[in-house]
């Protein structure tokens, strides 16, 4: 069993490029899978992390709702 969390003094939701994200600072959040994907160009390491509350989802890039693969 593995955990991740992200440090910060208030827990807020993180916010990147004026869009936030659906993860909050200080909270915990259970890793379900580590993977590589690999484009034309690049590899990109993503973690697949499950909130426990399940009161919020990751709205960023490689998301259930974004266009990437």
């Amino acid at each position: 069993m593995m955990g991740c969390s992200v440090q910060g003094d208030v827990e807020r939701q993180i916010v990147i490029d004026g869009v936030k994200t659906g993860i909050m600072t200080g909270h915990a959040y259970g890793v379900l899978d580590v993977f590589e994907i690999k484009t034309q160009n690049k590899t990109h390491r993503l973690l697949r992390v499950r909130n426990p509350w399940g009161e919020m989802e990751w709205k960023g890039k490689w998301g259930d709702t974004s266009d990437e693969i």
